[in-house]
C-alpha cells in the first residue's frame, strides 16, 4: 500500500478559498468582472432595478465568436424562469452592448479557421445581477 503525503492541487475546476481554477482549454470570458461592469452601464437605474424585482430568472446568450474573442454575433437568446418577462427593448439594449463590450478567451486549439463554427460559448445573466 502506497501512501502519498503532501498537499494536493486542485483540479480544473474546482473552487478553492482564493478563486476558482478553470480549465485551460475552455472558452470563457476574459475578465469575468468586465460582465458586471457592462450590465452596471448598459441600463438605467429603474431599468435595474425593474430587472431586480422579476426575481429569479436567468438570461441565456449562445455567441458566435471570432478567433480574437471578439462576439461576431448573439446566436440564441433563451429566457428562464421570471426574465420571460423582460421588455424587448430592455433585452436588446443588453445584448447589443454585450456584443459590443464582452470578450472571450480563446484556446490555442480553437483559433483555427476550421474551428469557427465551434467557438459558440454561452454567457448566463442571473437577475440576481441588477441587484445592487
Amino acid at each position: 500500500m502506497i501512501i502519498l503525503f503532501g498537499v494536493c492541487k486542485p483540479t480544473y475546476g474546482q473552487t478553492q478559498p482564493k478563486g476558482v481554477f478553470s480549465d485551460p482549454d475552455e472558452m470563457r470570458l476574459a475578465d469575468p468582472r468586465s460582465l458586471r461592469h457592462v450590465l452596471q452601464h448598459a441600463l438605467s437605474q429603474a431599468q435595474q432595478a425593474d430587472l431586480c424585482r422579476r426575481g429569479r430568472g436567468f438570461i441565456g446568450l449562445t455567441c458566435q465568436v471570432d478567433s480574437s474573442g471578439r462576439i461576431e454575433r448573439i446566436i440564441a437568446v433563451k429566457l428562464h424562469q421570471a426574465a420571460q418577462t423582460v421588455p424587448p427593448s430592455v433585452l436588446q439594449k443588453l445584448t447589443e452592448q454585450i456584443q459590443r463590450r464582452i470578450v472571450f478567451h480563446v484556446p490555442i486549439q480553437d483559433k483555427f479557421a476550421q474551428m469557427s463554427k465551434f467557438r459558440r460559448p454561452s454567457v448566463m445573466i442571473p437577475l440576481q445581477m441588477f441587484c445592487q
